[in-house]
């Protein structure tokens, strides 16, 4: 039987990214990376070999979709994809009246664009699959309550929520769920538990597998031991 591949697009220096490869990678997937910085991707493949999980790196420029393509035709080469995370998100911390549209487009193009490209490029992928697949989304809680602090992540979140929910809606019939983590809490290593990446990653693997709710609320622990 193929091995399958969970794809994982924005890998930065949260940990949340490298919690999540190192969860499915325990569960037995091949990991492929995806991000614009190739030195994080570098060290997050090799922290992951010593724990004799096997990670491939595809350098992306996320504002380029056609970039996101070629990517995912390379992913594809690895095996059957099975899960697709997006983490990606752009957050420069400029106030609104500050926040110009160049920035603007950049942060549209990274945290709401994206996505639909990520799902674009992998659709065709999973739907290959005999068994469940998954195209799952970061969101914070940012989508609903903005700040003056992050305007342009409330922006991106509100988008990518209402296109994560409409897919869901649009993909119900076939063997792809599509679903978000809603984080509400700092992502911290070190910190309080629930703030540790290692445990919010749990959340993504507890929603591949359970395929419910849409949108799974993440402040406290999960309790599942994966």
């Amino acid at each position: 039987m193929t091995q399958p591949v969970v794809a994982i697009v924005g890998v930065g220096k949260t940990g949340l990214a490298q919690a999540q490869a190192a969860l499915f990678g325990r569960q037995g997937f091949q990991i492929a990376l995806l991000s614009r910085d190739e030195n994080i991707l570098k060290q997050t493949a090799d922290d992951l070999q010593h724990q004799q999980i096997n990670a491939t790196i595809f350098p992306v420029d996320l504002t380029k979709a056609a970039t996101i393509d070629e990517a995912f035709d390379q992913v594809k080469q690895l095996g059957q994809l099975t899960a697709v995370i997006f983490n990606a998100t752009f957050r420069p911390g400029i106030k609104p009246r500050a926040l110009t549209a160049e920035t603007a487009e950049t942060g549209m193009l990274i945290g709401a664009v994206a996505p639909v490209a990520v799902a674009h490029a992998a659709i065709p992928a999973l739907l290959e699959s005999s068994q469940p697949t998954a195209l799952l989304f970061t969101n914070s809680i940012a989508a609903t309550k903005p700040s003056t602090g992050a305007p342009l992540q409330s922006m991106e979140k509100a988008a990518m929520k209402n296109f994560v929910l409409a897919l869901n809606q649009d993909l119900a019939k076939t063997n792809i769920f599509a679903g978000q983590v809603t984080i509400n809490t700092y992502i911290r290593d070190g910190h309080r538990e629930n703030q540790d990446p290692v445990n919010i990653a749990k959340a993504y693997y507890k929603l591949f597998t359970e395929r419910e709710p849409v949108d799974l609320a993440y402040h406290d622990l999960i309790k599942e031991d994966y």
